[in-house]
């Protein structure tokens, strides 16, 4: 039998959630939805992703300061979490970065993506 699990998450911004899951080429959903899992469960989420081939959602709900991903992993198909769950966060992060720095003057020169990691090169003038 399977069943939502919840995982924190530090991201607190929904605008930059909504645009890491779409430069991730998920087409998520905002609003006050319902992630669907085993048996027709619902459980209610601020963003959506809908399941293309099965019954199961993975969503995010906002929990005080953070959102948490609300997913019943179990029935998931095409997603592995541990994976989507690295790339939202490193992709969340940089986002994070990025519009810290430019609101700083800084401007982005270069950004190249190696061995798992984003490597930024910056410039500022003054």
């Amino acid at each position: 039998m399977s069943h939502f699990s919840r995982i924190t998450t530090k991201i607190s911004d929904e605008r930059l959630l909504m645009r890491v899951l779409r430069e991730l080429d998920y087409q998520p959903q905002q609003g006050n939805l319902s992630a669907r899992g085993f048996n027709g469960r619902h459980t209610g989420v601020d963003v959506l992703i809908r399941s293309k081939t099965t019954a199961y959602d993975v969503g995010f709900r906002k929990e005080g300061k953070y959102y948490v991903c609300v997913a019943d992993w179990m029935g998931v198909d095409g997603i592995n979490k541990q994976k989507f769950l690295e790339n939202v966060n490193q992709g969340y992060a940089n986002l994070v970065v990025k519009d810290q720095l430019a609101a700083q003057g800084f401007s982005l020169a270069d950004e190249r993506k190696e061995d798992g990691r984003i490597h930024l090169v910056l410039r500022r003038m003054e």
